[in-house]
């Protein structure tokens, strides 16, 4: 992260950190066969979720500090905002992902944590997985927009 020097950096790194999200909950939502015979760690998944949005959060909070290059002379603020309210959505989401997964993990100890609310927890999630791709395609959507109209014209 120290050696992000442009706003167009931070989103790509964004994008990946998103990926590794993305990878995680594939994981865990998988259907495949070895996960029927195989444990989820899910207290390390928990952690590795919050250490993401850790990251994400510190993007959010150095991104309005750095310059608009490569993409120089454009105005930023609707890809500002946009890339402000994605962060605090993915944050918003994959923290209560990595909640679940406390809570699962806390439930093999013993801990109740009941199917009905298990299940309530993941309607909530998978709400907040369509808000921020919804907010994540806008997202795009501007800085593709933002980059054709810095390319120079025939």
């Amino acid at each position: 992260m120290d050696k992000l020097y442009s706003k167009f950096q931070v989103l790509l790194w964004t994008n990946d950190l998103l990926d590794r999200l993305v990878a995680i909950h594939n994981k865990i939502f998988s259907q495949s066969l070895w996960r029927i015979f195989k444990p989820v760690a899910y207290n390390e998944i928990a952690m590795e979720l919050s250490a993401l949005c850790e990251a994400i959060n510190d993007a959010q909070s150095r991104y309005p500090h750095l310059d608009a290059e490569p993409l120089p002379g454009l105005n930023w603020s609707e890809v500002d905002e946009t890339y402000s309210c994605f962060c605090e959505s993915v944050i918003q989401t994959y923290s209560l992902l990595a909640l679940i997964c406390l809570r699962l993990y806390k439930k093999s100890g013993g801990e109740p944590y009941i199917a009905a609310a298990y299940n309530e927890d993941v309607a909530i999630y998978q709400s907040l997985v369509l808000e921020h791709q919804a907010i994540g395609q806008r997202l795009n959507s501007q800085v593709r927009d933002k980059r054709q109209a810095s390319l120079p014209r025939d």
